[in-house]
């Protein structure tokens, strides 16, 4: 599930030596679709090829649910499965409060006593229970309520971006696979918005939000060092990001899915990492390559635009094709706080991956 550590690296290199099957399982970002790829990045050849051959004229079975998914976000919102609202709290909420009795105090120390003794308190994706509930219950909640008392005089609101000339630059959470794996080199994030910055034409602004996901965990020296940068300003965590890509004059992301988004929404987009939706022309998304030429693929991409509704339609019909609707974070992974696109029984949700796994 989403190659991002050096075991998973190694794992895929040796079952490619070796003429090992390897399935690399990842969200697609589009409603609550998922797909097995056999490669780590994006694009991935299979998606490449389905879309290669869909805009050739083959005819798809999928083609109008890509359609009604398209006229959806224009008219509705592009949220995903799993992706967590926008807020200025924190995505996780802390079970602090069943502690109050006596009973349940007992029940979370034997929990603990047994995570303890178990193979999974020597497992990194396993947190600390106690740990957990530290950051939960106190530490983010607390950096969260500080971060907006210190910034709430700077953030940039709705009434604001009126008739503003802007670059809309979402953030990722870190570490995240979308920067470590799919970005990089572009991990550093205050750099990409220097970098931005720097590159805008005279009349216009950058504007960073933070994402939802990570509310409460960066420090106020983190967003300090971005607002120091000339021209950058600093969104409200609470404000939907859909706001800022309707009036924005370009939006630029490492591998976000507001770009895409953003796409649909006729906005013409820049992204510096490995991203599906490259595939779509250089009128709709363009790419930096080099970031000592991103003033003209700025400029470019904002000349140049021109929404291409059969290129568009072709990517989301290529991404039905080769995906299945699974709710994952929200059945499978049992995330909480998270968007979700129906209602589903976990049997029926294993039944549906496993019949998609079966029939590649």
């Amino acid at each position: 599930f989403i190659c991002v550590t050096l075991l998973d690296y190694l794992a895929y290199l040796f079952a490619k030596a070796r003429g090992v099957r390897f399935l690399n399982l990842r969200p697609t970002r589009i409603g609550d679709r998922i797909a097995f790829s056999h490669f780590l990045n994006d694009p991935s050849p299979e998606l490449a090829l389905q879309y290669q051959r869909l805009l050739a004229g083959e005819r798809s079975q999928f083609e109008e649910e890509a359609r009604r998914y398209i006229q959806r976000v224009r008219e509705q919102h592009g949220r995903y499965e799993g992706v967590v609202r926008p807020s200025d709290k924190p995505a996780l909420k802390s079970n602090a409060s069943k502690f109050a009795r006596i009973d349940q105090l007992f029940s979370a120390i034997r929990a603990y006593w047994n995570y303890r003794n178990s193979t999974a308190a020597s497992d990194n994706h396993v947190p600390d229970p106690l740990r957990r509930l530290y950051f939960t219950a106190w530490r983010n909640p607390k950096q969260a309520h500080r971060t907006r008392e210190f910034f709430k005089r700077h953030y940039v609101r709705e009434a604001d971006i009126q008739g503003l000339r802007y670059v809309f630059f979402p953030l990722h959470t870190e570490p995240e696979v979308s920067l470590l794996v799919y970005g990089r080199p572009y991990v550093n994030q205050i750099e990409i918005a220097r970098m931005l910055a720097m590159s805008l034409p005279v009349d216009m602004v950058l504007i960073v939000k933070e994402h939802p996901w990570m509310v409460g965990k960066r420090s106020i020296a983190a967003y300090q060092k971005m607002l120091d940068i000339p021209r950058v300003r600093l969104a409200d965590p609470a404000l939907e990001a859909r706001v800022l890509v309707e009036q924005a004059d370009l939006v630029a992301v490492v591998t976000g899915s507001v770009a895409l988004e953003a796409a649909m929404l006729d906005r013409p987009v820049i992204t510096f990492g490995d991203c599906p939706y490259n595939l779509l022309p250089n009128t709709m998304v363009r790419r930096c390559a080099d970031p000592r030429h991103l003033q003209t693929v700025i400029r470019d991409a904002i000349a140049d635009h021109e929404s291409d509704e059969i290129a568009l339609l072709a990517f989301v019909t290529a991404v039905f094709e080769s995906s299945v609707s699974v709710n994952l974070y929200s059945v499978l992974l049992g995330k909480s706080n998270v968007h979700a696109e129906r209602n589903a029984a976990y049997i029926e949700e294993i039944e549906n991956l496993t019949e998609h796994l079966v029939a590649l």
